[in-house]
């Protein structure tokens, strides 16, 4: 006999010593089944519900060299259970019950279904927005950067603009101070001109009087020449 895996724990079938046969046919280990009938009194595969009259059966695997009586007895047992299975499942109850609980799963299927779908193309939604707000995250990011080298741009041009402010007002206030100096020298100088011009005025009038003596004295001069020589001339 050759097993593949059980499709509870997906282990290789071969490799556990208890393994059970379903009364529809399955195999599985015997601890994973016994789990999963905790939950859900049906068969894992196929769904079908395990009622009081299905078998589970032990099954001892061997090579087929090897094979031991106590398959071929368990092999008879299977017969019988299936025949079993058969009987019980033709009964009106359990097709019934086995409509049931196929409706239900297919119901329960559909409604997971829609949940999913509804999930996903939530998720899917999320996701787009997602991605919208981080374009526009980095469109944002990138216009904060511009604005930023722009401000550092303009502080350095206003740090020139304070600069060349500054040295002017003080080049102003060194012309101001200047401007003062060369005042005050100009006054001092017109002061010292008016003074020379005054002097000269006085020295000028001076000589106007000296030059008006002189030719009242060469008039006088003349005179006395010429009465002497009158005197002479009658003498």
């Amino acid at each position: 006999m050759s097993f593949t895996s059980c499709t509870i724990c997906l282990d290789t079938i071969n490799d556990h010593p208890a393994v059970v046969l379903t009364g529809c046919g399955h195999v599985f280990h015997e601890r994973c089944l016994n789990r999963a009938y905790e939950t859900r009194r049906s068969c894992p595969i196929c769904r079908l519900p395990i009622g009081s009259q299905n078998v589970m059966l032990r099954l001892f695997l061997s090579t087929e060299e090897r094979a031991t009586q106590a398959e071929r007895d368990n092999s008879n047992v299977f017969n019988n259970a299936s025949k079993e299975r058969g009987r019980s499942y033709s009964s009106p109850s359990d097709r019934s019950l086995a409509r049931s609980s196929t409706s239900i799963l297919s119901d329960l299927e559909h409604h997971v279904g829609y949940e999913l779908a509804a999930e996903i193309e939530q998720l899917t939604s999320s996701a787009a927005s997602c991605r919208r707000v981080c374009e526009e995250f980095l469109k944002l990011k990138n216009k904060f950067k511009v604005l930023q080298r722009l401000n550092e741009e303009l502080e350095a041009s206003n740090g020139q603009k304070d600069r060349d402010l500054r040295n002017r007002n003080r080049r102003i206030a060194e012309l101001e101070e200047e401007n003062i100096r060369i005042s005050r020298k100009l006054a001092k100088t017109e002061a010292k001109f008016e003074k020379m011009r005054r002097a000269f005025q006085e020295f000028d009038s001076e000589s106007d009087v000296q030059e008006a003596d002189e030719s009242e004295s060469e008039s006088d001069l003349d005179e006395v020449n010429t009465r002497l020589r009158n005197v002479f001339r009658y003498c």
